[in-house]
């Protein structure tokens, strides 16, 4: 496709970045400078995360890519898949993995399962953590949690290199299993 993409339909603008991936769906809240795709290449999914070059987003997408470029040996993440860098001049993107699974909701995870995914986030936290990546916003709506109830994975972080090391990370994650207590 030749031109601005900034008009296209998502279809459109799938195959202007790769013409071997399929649209499947908007990921909800993705607001249209910050585009957010379920794709399909064959028989895997994949999420194509885009944004408008110079817009605020287009600035926490260089840290999510850069941070999945260096953590590609963190389990418990998302992990980048291609780098498509620069397209049609006006935007960046890059696809990464899809996990499918349940969004995170502690009343509807097995108190049996607790511990294990527990352990399993604060795992992968203190691994991000390890390579300097902090203020990973550990929130519900960034956890899928498998099935089987025997994995948990961050989907999506806020990813900040070299950002004031602390350990609230941790603390976020070991919170997210902590029963509300009742009035």
């Amino acid at each position: 496709m030749s031109g601005s993409l900034r008009d296209a339909t998502p279809e459109e603008f799938v195959k202007a970045v790769d013409p071997s991936l399929k649209f499947v769906n908007i990921f909800s809240g993705s607001p249209r400078f910050n585009l957010v795709y379920q794709v399909r290449r064959g028989d895997d999914f994949y999420v194509l995360k885009a944004a408008v070059k110079g817009s605020s987003h287009f600035k926490f997408q260089t840290f999510e890519r850069d941070a999945l470029k260096e953590c590609v040996d963190v389990p418990g993440i998302t992990h980048l898949v291609t780098d498509y860098d620069k397209v049609n001049r006006d935007y960046s993107a890059f696809l990464k993995e899809y996990v499918s699974g349940l969004s995170f909701y502690l009343p509807t995870i097995p108190p049996s399962a607790h511990s294990l995914l527990k352990s399993e986030l604060v795992e992968t936290v203190r691994s991000l953590n390890k390579k300097g990546f902090f203020g990973l916003d550990v929130a519900p709506r960034n956890l899928v949690v498998s099935l089987d109830f025997q994995a948990i994975t961050l989907i999506d972080a806020f990813y900040h290199k070299k950002y004031m090391e602390s350990s609230d990370d941790i603390r976020f994650a070991e919170h997210l299993f902590s029963e509300p207590k009742s009035a």
